[in-house]
């Protein structure tokens, strides 16, 4: 059994906190769980997120009989093994009951990564933007879609992408470190796809998909067609 929670960032953000780091994301959303006795906490709790646009009238209830306009906010969208322990004004969770589609189902998906090729232990480059050309002769590094396929492989197949925003946490607008902790470069996908094997994605599903899961990348939800 997992739980899907929804909650207005600003609801948990602390006042004077003025960037938007890493290790920002991780400690908000882990408050939610109060203490776990594990030495790995988000591991145990099986605790995945990422930050996504909601309608603040449909968290709030303040325009429950549409009268009135639309505003949008971000949030931390989280799947968990245990329903968070403590509540915000705006929060919703509820228990995951929906069927995970059989193989060859069409579904939508979103997913956010670290969309980092790994060259060795020590060495890893950013993936390409679908179009964009190689850097010269030598760059062997791969497409976003070619990464994320490897990563997906055997639970989701014949992977389109429709919309694809990149952001560097930690890091200025010109990729200068901000001496502000760690930086992680986390891209949010959008597309559509075909479901290859039910177990597979089940499996990502609840554990999540590559690195940095600790800092808002690896979840992965899915929508039948």
């Amino acid at each position: 059994m997992t739980y899907l929670s929804l909650v207005p960032i600003h609801e948990v953000r602390r006042s004077g906190i003025r960037r938007d780091t890493p290790d920002v994301r991780h400690r908000e959303v882990m408050e939610l769980f109060g203490r776990i006795d594990s030495a790995s906490p988000r591991s145990s709790a099986g605790v995945l997120f990422r930050v996504d646009i909601a309608d603040w009238q449909v968290l709030s209830g303040s325009d429950r009989h549409g009268t009135g306009g639309v505003s949008k906010v971000p949030v931390y969208l989280i799947r968990s093994k245990v329903p968070p322990e403590f509540d915000k004004p705006s929060m919703i969770t509820r228990e995951e009951t929906d069927t995970v589609p059989t193989e060859g189902s069409a579904v939508q998906f979103r997913i956010a990564v670290n969309g980092i090729e790994r060259v060795d232990r020590d060495k890893a480059r950013p993936t390409r933007r679908d179009g964009e050309p190689p850097k010269g002769p030598d760059d062997r590094s791969l497409t976003i879609s070619q990464w994320l396929q490897k990563r997906l492989d055997g639970a989701l197949k014949d992977i389109k992408i429709s919309n694809h925003q990149r952001e560097v946490l930690g890091a200025d607008r010109h990729g200068r470190h901000t001496n502000s902790g760690k930086v992680i470069q986390i891209d949010t996908i959008d597309g559509i796809a075909t479901v290859d094997a039910q177990a597979r994605l089940i499996e990502l599903l609840e554990n999540g998909v590559g690195r940095a899961k600790s800092y808002g990348c690896g979840l992965l939800t899915i929508k039948d067609i």
